[in-house]
């Protein structure tokens, strides 16, 4: 995800494998990208919990993405076309 909202750049990228384990064990994380919503990266923060097991399941991750996504694509409808109700009848 994170690549994602970083338009392909590649994350840990000046550290070496050794350092991107320290980095991890000393609770850091990614920066947020530039373009990325806050609600996108607060779901990344939750997927890279240490624990496992304190982490999101795949079904609640789909459906916080799902959430925002809606969230945005209904403020960007233009509220002065019709609704499909109004279309058809």
């Amino acid at each position: 995800m994170w690549e994602a909202f970083s338009y392909g750049q590649k994350p840990y990228k000046k550290l070496k494998g050794n350092e991107v384990i320290h980095f991890i064990d000393k609770n850091e994380r990614l920066q947020c990208p530039a373009q990325c919503p806050k609600e996108m990266y607060e779901l990344m923060l939750e997927c890279w919990t240490y624990k496992m097991e304190d982490r999101p399941n795949f079904e609640t991750v789909e459906n916080k993405m799902r959430k925002y996504y809606y969230s945005v694509a209904n403020k960007t409808e233009d509220p002065t076309s019709p609704s499909p109700k109004e279309k058809t009848g």
